[in-house]
């Protein structure tokens, strides 16, 4: 009886399984590929199912990363993504809902720059100080409601 050799590890856990994001909004660029989308969909959700917490956690942020940037807009994806609160893990459990309560998008729109054409000026903020017409315009607001509030009753009071 011959045998066969058995085919050798990855280094990294689904290393040879994942295509990476840009590869993915290619292939559906011009039309969707359902046969390659509904492959490494039920990839991710056997990962995603499975008990190590690392891998599940990888996969449910890969999942949604692609819901966030519009690649994988389905139903499909976010009963991947619904599978995951019933995990035994709490960190995948909160991740999990995060994505559905909206925290994770929050967070993430500030770090869009890997693939998206900006001008170069990534990671900066834009700071306006109030200019002084602000100011004054505001001090002045309060100033009238303070007296309007404290001194012209005294004052009608005087007057009758």
């Amino acid at each position: 009886m011959r045998r066969v050799p058995a085919a050798p590890e990855p280094s990294v856990p689904c290393q040879s399984a994942f295509l990476g994001r840009a590869d993915l909004k290619a292939s559906n660029q011009r039309g969707r590929n359902e046969r390659l989308n509904k492959t490494v969909q039920s990839f991710l959700y056997g990962v995603l199912a499975d008990d190590n917490e690392l891998a599940a956690k990888k996969s449910l942020a890969v999942l949604s990363e692609l819901w966030r940037r519009h690649i994988w807009r389905d139903g499909r994806t976010v009963n991947c993504i619904a599978s995951a609160v019933f995990h035994k893990s709490p960190a995948v459990m909160a991740a999990a809902l995060k994505f559905f309560l909206g925290q994770d998008a929050a967070a993430a729109d500030g770090d869009d720059s890997d693939d998206e054409d900006g001008d170069g000026e990534q990671g900066k903020t834009v700071v306006v100080a109030p200019t002084k017409e602000e100011v004054y315009k505001a001090t002045q607001k309060v100033r009238l409601t303070y007296l309007v509030t404290y001194f012209v009753p005294y004052f009608v009071t005087l007057l009758w």
